[in-house]
């Protein structure tokens, strides 16, 4: 009797494990819910309109945190016209938001959330399509970058071409920022860069800095002489590269490593 007892509740469990995993769809937008971790993933669906992901999305009395946004999610979904995404969402898969031809507008409610997700790649961001970012209803163009940032993931500003200027108060906190790769620093496209309101075309970098990371001005073709000190003994992997129109720049004996590509296609 006891035997039967067990192989009855051996037979029950994994329907008990499976009974929330799985995709469903709820409010429009189709997830796949993992009962172990109590996460969910937005899947492949026909979306249209303006979608707002959420954070957190209850089925069956469990609660999952929208942590990611899979393969192909939104691909060829021609009738996307604005996302919404939330400050629990991680990562973004291949080809996630490609060919969302009407997409004009990516909302988001955290900077620091929003450059820390991890892209697939390009096509993985839904700013190569729709060009405009807003936070809390409000468009970026003068991107500020709080002193607290310390890490840009590769592919964040891909594609938001409509950045004006980016706004720092400190150089220091600036050149410590751990950039992913060149579409992850937003000079890319925004060109003018303001030190406590003050546009710098001429960089002087202070003497608090003792290296200069990757991609930390890369791209940035409003720039025209870069100073640097004594205190920096290393520049990174391009670090400088792209800087189209700089023409000048000082190399202290100090520095004892230059990256690969550090100061390429300068003039």
């Amino acid at each position: 009797m006891k035997k039967q007892i067990l192989l009855l509740v051996m037979m029950l469990l994994p329907m008990a494990v499976d009974a929330y995993t799985g995709e469903t769809v709820i409010n429009g937008i189709r997830f796949y819910l993992d009962a172990n971790y109590q996460v969910a993933e937005v899947r492949k669906s026909n979306y249209s309109g303006g979608i707002v992901i959420p954070e957190i999305i209850e089925y069956q009395g469990i609660v999952y945190s929208v942590k990611s946004i899979g393969d192909y999610a939104f691909a060829g979904c021609s009738g996307l016209t604005s996302v919404t995404i939330p400050k629990s969402i991680s990562s973004m898969g291949q080809w996630a938001f490609s060919s969302c031809n009407s997409l004009t507008a990516v909302h988001i409610s955290d900077l620091e959330a929003w450059c820390r997700i991890q892209f697939y790649h390009e096509y993985s961001n839904p700013l190569n399509e729709a060009h405009h970012l807003f936070m809390n209803g409000t468009e970026i163009k003068d991107l500020v970058i709080p002193n607290s940032m310390t890490y840009i993931s590769a592919q964040a500003f891909v594609g938001c071409t409509n950045l004006s200027s980016v706004h720092i108060s400190d150089l220091d906190a600036w050149c410590k920022i751990k950039f992913e790769g060149e579409y992850s620093n937003p000079l890319r496209y925004a060109q003018h860069l303001f030190l406590n309101d003050k546009e710098i075309t001429d960089l002087v970098i202070p003497n608090s800095v003792t290296s200069i990371g990757d991609y930390a001005f890369s791209r940035w073709n409003g720039l025209i002489s870069v100073s640097i000190p004594n205190s920096v003994t290393s520049i990174g992997y391009d670090a400088f590269g792209g800087c189209s129109k700089m023409t000048t720049v000082n190399i202290p004996s100090s520095i004892t490593s230059i990256g690969s590509y550090a100061f390429i296609s300068c003039i």
